[in-house]
């Protein structure tokens, strides 16, 4: 009796992983579709979501550190492919971007944003990033 009842879990184990299987490849299908239909509508309207904006680059110590894009009118945005070489707190950009509605981040600080132009307006206000790890807590 002992055997049968092992013969059966067995039995059913290997089923089980057989089906497991299958539903990975066919999840694994389903994403690869859906990711291809995200690129798809990203491409169709990113056009739409274009604006040009002046405004400045700051660096905010929060959610592990980030720098940020505050337009002139106060608007708020997170870049996600913001270059090294623009990323100094207080310098004031003009850029040409595109609001990146299917994306997410960390950050919680405005509108996600992908820059696809960007020029130096102002480099005379830019300050130095104080480094979390060298403030001394203790005074």
């Amino acid at each position: 009796m002992k055997n049968a009842w092992f013969l059966l879990i067995l039995v059913m184990g290997v089923y089980g992983c057989d089906s497991t299987e299958v539903n990975s490849t066919s999840n694994v299908e389903a994403t690869k579709t859906s990711s291809e239909s995200i690129s798809a509508e990203t491409q169709d309207k990113g056009s739409t979501d274009m604006f040009e904006l002046e405004g400045k680059i700051e660096y905010k110590d929060i959610e592990g550190g980030f720098y940020a894009f505050i337009g002139k009118d106060g608007s708020k945005f997170t870049p996600f492919n913001l270059d090294a070489q623009f990323r100094q707190n207080g310098l004031v950009v003009r850029i040409k971007a595109e609001v990146m509605e299917d994306m997410m981040t960390t950050t919680q600080f405005g509108k996600l944003i992908k820059i696809h132009d960007i020029s130096i307006v102002d480099s005379s206000r830019v300050t130095p990033v104080k480094d979390p790890k060298t403030i001394n807590y203790n005074k």
